[in-house]
């Protein structure tokens, strides 16, 4: 993570808690709250050198978790089976049933905009706030901010399954299926995700600016290459 990034991303963090505590003692409500929230967390990244909309969505998501807590997952909670992966199956007229999807691409014309160095992007920047280090088959990592997931791997790499881990992740349960196609002109990363946990509707509006960045590192990696 870039120092600028750091730096807004830990000022929306303190804003955000900052924000509940004020909200608490001036008993605004949980949306007056949330909205006081994302309009801090915005203005004080764009202060530090940093993303707004990046700023807004760190600063709610913390604010969401400190609201309600870790937001552990109780049992027959949506969850129909587990494939032979542990990768679980959803009931999707659950009420609280979610799903979105997203996709990013480079032309084949740019930099290292190939098939190969998309499955090797892909392997690196699983999640948010992973490393650039490949992962490997049921690897587990923190997806930054919200928790611990386990990596599927399949395909060679052309494909990743995070999966939400039980009592380390405030979106549990929930998975995000993360994979990498072609065609004569671009190179796309496709990112689908569902699941019956915690905040449904903040996890789909966030989806496609928290997952765009993600695709970012990809691509810069891809044009390194």
């Amino acid at each position: 993570m870039r120092g600028d990034q750091f730096a807004a991303g830990f000022t929306s963090g303190l804003i955000s808690s900052a924000t509940e505590s004020y909200a608490q003692a001036n008993t605004l409500s949980y949306e007056q709250g949330i909205a006081l929230t994302m309009v801090s967390g915005y203005l004080s990244a764009e202060a530090t050198g940093g993303d707004g909309v990046q700023g807004a969505l760190n600063a709610a998501i913390v604010f969401l978790y400190n609201h309600h807590g870790h937001g552990s997952a109780q049992k027959g909670n949506g969850v129909i089976s587990y494939d032979d992966d542990g990768v679980p199956i959803f009931d999707e007229s659950h009420p609280k049933f979610h799903h979105y999807y997203g996709s990013n691409s480079c032309l084949k014309t740019s930099a290292g905009c190939t098939f190969a160095n998309g499955k090797a992007g892909l392997l690196r920047y699983p999640a948010p706030g992973a490393s650039g280090q490949p992962i490997v088959d049921e690897q587990t990592g923190f997806a930054i901010p919200v928790g611990t997931v386990r990596h599927e791997v399949y395909d060679g790499g052309a494909q990743v399954i995070n999966v939400t881990l039980e009592g380390k992740h405030i979106l549990h349960p929930d998975i995000v299926r993360r994979w990498v196609t072609q065609d004569a002109l671009s190179v796309t990363i496709h990112t689908y995700g569902e699941g019956t946990g915690t905040f449904p509707r903040t996890n789909e509006f966030f989806s496609d600016s928290l997952w765009e960045g993600v695709d970012n590192n990809i691509f810069d990696y891809m044009s390194q290459q």
